[in-house]
């Protein structure tokens, strides 16, 4: 009848457009590592051609390794999702963010 094919079209709609998210978010992160794939290939023709120590070099590297890693804290504040919520959660929720693991 007229409703499946309806709701079949609406079927593939909606899919392809998950398939469409997933590929644009898998191409974000593959186009991030390759730029920081060539940054690091550009730093390291950088610490040849002006012939830098290696311990120099691996101390940079490593820094900025680590440095891409961290990223600011996001405080409670900041999310706007967790105000209302009730006094058991706010509680629970505060025990996993400070609790000592």
């Amino acid at each position: 009848t007229w409703v499946n094919v309806v709701l079949l079209f609406l079927g593939f709609v909606i899919f392809s457009s998950f398939v469409g998210s997933v590929t644009g978010t898998l191409t974000m992160i593959r186009n991030r590592s390759r730029d920081a794939a060539l940054q690091e290939k550009i730093f390291k023709r950088y610490v040849s051609s002006n012939k830098l120590s290696w311990k120099l070099g691996y101390r940079i590297a490593s820094f900025n390794r680590g440095h891409r890693k961290l990223r600011r804290r996001v405080l409670e504040s900041e999310v706007a999702y967790l105000a209302g919520l009730p006094e058991s959660l706010a509680m629970e929720l505060h025990w996993e963010v400070f609790a000592p693991m």
